[in-house]
């Protein structure tokens, strides 16, 4: 199963492309049932918990990037344009949108908001079961810890990809939108 994952911004809009080999039930894509791999988590109290995360396959990631002296709406277009090409190419079955984490600044909220909503119309224009992930919940159920650090994050990630040496090799190039989308895509068909 193809899975989009996207974690939305303005400035640099990380996305990626995973295939999710097994569920969490073992199944693979073909149907049939394959042991499922557990992974034993140490929380902060050195208590073990049990988390099973799918394995998966990156497909392809990218960093969408824009201008801040370009206007909002050419920004915006841009945005729409190279994110409708990502589906048209990969033409995923579920797209897993981060939810907007907004504190203080609802100027920044409202710019948020219209990125997602181009999002989810390129999704809807080309198919695919749409799921929203809160980045709380993304972090928790790839990490074990609600709020997991970005590097924690990366490793977690590491350890749910099965092709790892294209990925490990360049690791360090990689930015932080890619590990956050690969972790909203995991998390939205775990």
């Amino acid at each position: 199963m193809k899975v989009l994952g996207i974690d939305p911004g303005l400035k640099e809009f990380g996305w990626a492309v995973i295939n999710v080999l097994y569920d969490l039930n073992g199944y693979r894509n073909n149907g049939f049932r394959i042991k499922s791999k557990i992974d034993k988590i140490g929380n902060d109290k050195g208590k073990k918990r049990i988390r099973r995360i799918p394995k998966v396959k990156i497909v392809d990631w990218g960093v969408i990037s824009t201008s801040e002296k370009d206007n909002l709406g050419v920004r915006l277009c841009s945005i729409g344009k190279r994110i409708s090409l990502v589906l048209r190419k990969h033409q995923p079955e579920v797209i897993g949108i981060e939810t907007p984490f907004v504190w203080r600044n609802p100027g920044s909220a409202l710019k948020l908001g219209m990125v997602v909503g181009l999002c989810v119309e390129a999704a809807r224009k080309y198919g695919g079961l749409i799921k929203f992930v809160a980045p709380i919940s993304a972090k928790s159920r790839v990490t074990g810890f609600q709020f997991a650090s970005k590097e924690n994050v990366r490793k977690a990630v590491i350890r749910a990809i099965k092709n790892k040496s294209k990925f490990i090799k360049e690791k360090n190039d990689i930015p932080h939108h890619i590990w956050d989308a690969v972790s909203v895509a995991i998390s939205s068909v775990s």
